[in-house]
């Protein structure tokens, strides 16, 4: 059975009702249970929920544990964790002490990161403090908390630490959060790390979609040479960049993008959101290839929804006829009543006779939305509303 990814919210409520299911107790003190978790989130600890439903009550319990200075230091990153989690901004000063209280301790980082989550403006200049610190951890920690303050007092330390060659984590952590704060001072030095010919791959992205964010428009010429890197997740960011500083090249990358194996996804994204409606035919092309991942035909399959270019439904219903894949012909049942075209429902009366109740089931949902009609799996029902006017979808000639 595959894996379905859940929320962490719905995750910890499933624990706390198979709980109560087999007669465990419920948290008695759900901060107590908190600070026992050994990673505060609302998937491993589920006492956190207990914690929110009464939130003004147990952030103040919470804040004791910070202002206490018999406390060990691990208890109060667990305590600013959790009041960053449940957003208990009423309790800002409280995290400040802790972090103020660990000062030159390792655990200062965390607490300071419950900080930058809570807003807590304060926490700029100790963060800057640790951005120049050697421990590799706690300066990418840093970078990423100043992104969450999108503070404009802390771009000239992540310029800085965008020069730090030796710490590729370091630099990507910088140059998102550049990115997010929107410093077009910034720029030289981000074109700068994206065009070095050795770098990190992910440090290269960050940069390049930093670039992107400030709609730069000197990056251009630079993402139009990387749009064909060996690393698709590099081409993907040059397309992004593209798309954000709009030039006349765009049309060109995308084209090019749609070509190339781990760029059409995001080529279809891109083409949806520059409004390039014309390209729709070439989008409906690249969906029904056989070599797509499940990933890029996703993103095209959504693209094509928003645009919804003549011949998109007919096409996509005959690749639901043609192939095997029951991943992908489940995600093109989801698709396809979003083109609003009746005339495939004979296909999708068809997908009622298979054995996956999952495929059969979307089918389902489909002609309900597509029609308005409330037939259920009933074949004969949809045979008879079939054989009342609607016609099978012819398939498209469509050209590379």
């Amino acid at each position: 059975m595959r894996n379905h990814p859940r929320r962490p919210k719905v995750l910890a409520m499933l624990a706390l009702l198979t709980g109560l299911c087999l007669g465990a107790p419920l948290h008695a003190d759900p901060v107590a249970d908190v600070l026992a978790c050994t990673k505060i989130d609302f998937a491993s600890c589920p006492a956190l929920l207990a914690i929110q439903a009464k939130k003004a009550e147990h952030a103040r319990l919470l804040a004791d544990v910070l202002r206490d200075p018999t406390a060990v230091p691990v208890r109060k990153v667990r305590a600013a964790q959790a009041l960053s989690l449940i957003d208990a901004r009423d309790e800002k000063d409280a995290v400040a002490a802790a972090a103020e209280s660990l000062r030159g301790d390792a655990l200062q980082i965390d607490v300071l990161l419950s900080a930058a989550r809570l807003g807590d403006a304060r926490a700029v200049r100790p963060l800057l403090e640790t951005l120049q610190q050697r421990d590799p951890r706690a300066r990418i920690l840093a970078a990423g908390a100043l992104a969450l303050l999108k503070s404009r007092d802390a771009v000239p330390a992540l310029v800085q630490a965008l020069q730090a060659d030796d710490q590729p984590r370091l630099q990507a952590a910088a140059a998102y959060a550049l990115g997010l704060i929107g410093d077009v001072g910034a720029e030289a030095d981000l074109l700068e790390l994206a065009a070095k010919p050795r770098i990190y791959v992910p440090t290269r992205v960050q940069a390049l979609d930093a670039l992107a964010a400030l709609q730069s428009k000197r990056a251009v010429v630079l993402a139009t040479m990387l749009i064909d890197s060996a690393s698709r997740d590099i081409g993907r960011a040059a397309l992004r960049l593209l798309a954000a500083a709009p030039t006349p090249w765009v049309e060109p990358a995308v084209v090019f993008a749609l070509e190339t194996p781990g760029l059409r996804g995001e080529a279809g994204r891109t083409a949806q959101a520059m409004g390039l409606v014309h390209l729709g035919q070439k989008l409906i092309a690249t969906v029904v290839r056989d070599d797509l991942d499940l990933e890029e035909r996703q993103w095209l399959l959504t693209a094509l929804a928003k645009m919804k270019p003549h011949g998109a439904a007919p096409a996509l219903a005959h690749r639901l006829k043609a192939t095997h894949d029951g991943e992908e012909k489940l995600r093109i049942l989801r698709a396809l009543p979003e083109f609003g075209d009746r005339t495939v429902v004979p296909v999708l009366v068809a997908q009622l006779r298979g054995d996956d109740r999952a495929l059969v089931n979307q089918a389902v949902f489909a002609l309900e939305s597509l029609t308005g009609r409330n037939l259920g799996g009933d074949v004969q029902a949809w045979q008879a509303y079939e054989a009342g006017g609607t016609q099978t979808p012819p398939v498209p000639a469509i050209s590379k």
